[in-house]
């Protein structure tokens, strides 16, 4: 199991009727324990119905007590 922290999050999304969704998320940058993803979710016409971003940091072993 990973622990971590969201540092930061904002999402972009329009409001359509859809049926069936596709989602795609990736990490796009990373310094250190520090990671931005992105994430887009497309409806059956491709085009973009919801798109998220977020930075957060993955806690250090030493600091993580069961």
């Amino acid at each position: 199991m990973t622990h971590f922290g969201t540092i930061s999050m904002e999402s972009k999304f329009s409001i359509r009727p859809e049926r069936d969704h596709y989602g795609q998320a990736r990490v796009v940058e990373q310094h250190g324990r520090t990671f931005r993803g992105e994430a887009t979710v497309t409806g059956e016409d491709g085009k973009a119905v919801l798109e998220f971003a977020s930075v957060f940091k993955v806690a250090r072993d030493d600091r993580i007590r069961a």
